[in-house]
């Protein structure tokens, strides 16, 4: 060992017994998608990331970028793809690495067009944005799951409460959407 390996030794030793013992490392939450839920909205295929382009333009510069880009689409399909686009870049950290599954679309969607965004805002004191922001949460911890038909259901997801729980429960169903999405 060189002297030089030899004095970083020395030194994280004594750095070491200075700080003292260090607090065993909590172990990291499970994205949405290592849970693996059912549903073709969860499919492998259906999960997005922000790419290159939009972290590089920012938000505003991506919407900007979207709108030119649908300037020849149908006016409902390019506003699908600014609302994706919206939803991806507000929500992209809420669900972590593995990126937002394809029904954080629909579940945005849908609360927007029920009354349940109002119930959550009422229930918990909460602004729009908030709400939205806290429903999307509960989303990525895996306590609300959305059906193939786009209901939206209370769920426990694997591991919860008990580590021996390796399957997907669903409670009950919070929202059915009037419309199909």
């Amino acid at each position: 060992m060189s002297q030089r390996a030899k004095a970083e030794a020395r030194r994280r030793q004594a750095a070491a017994e200075r700080i003292g013992p260090q607090p065993p490392k909590l172990p990291k939450r499970p994205c949405l998608r290592d849970l693996n839920p059912p549903g073709s909205w969860y499919k492998s295929d259906n999960w997005h990331r922000p790419g290159p382009m939009v972290k590089r333009l920012g938000a505003s510069g991506a919407r900007q970028f979207a709108r030119q880009a649908n300037a020849d689409m149908e006016p409902s399909e390019a506003e699908i793809n600014e609302h994706m686009l919206e939803v991806l870049i507000r929500y992209a950290d809420t669900y972590g690495r593995s990126g937002v599954p394809g029904a954080a679309f629909t579940l945005d969607k849908t609360v927007r067009t029920s009354s349940f965004l109002a119930e959550v805002m009422e229930a918990e004191q909460l602004d729009e944005e908030e709400a939205l922001a806290a429903v999307h949460d509960l989303h990525a911890l895996g306590l609300l799951w959305v059906d193939d038909d786009c209901s939206v259901w209370r769920s426990i997801p694997p591991g919860t409460p008990d580590p021996e729980n390796t399957e997907w429960r669903m409670c009950d169903r919070v929202l059915v959407p009037q419309r199909k999405i």
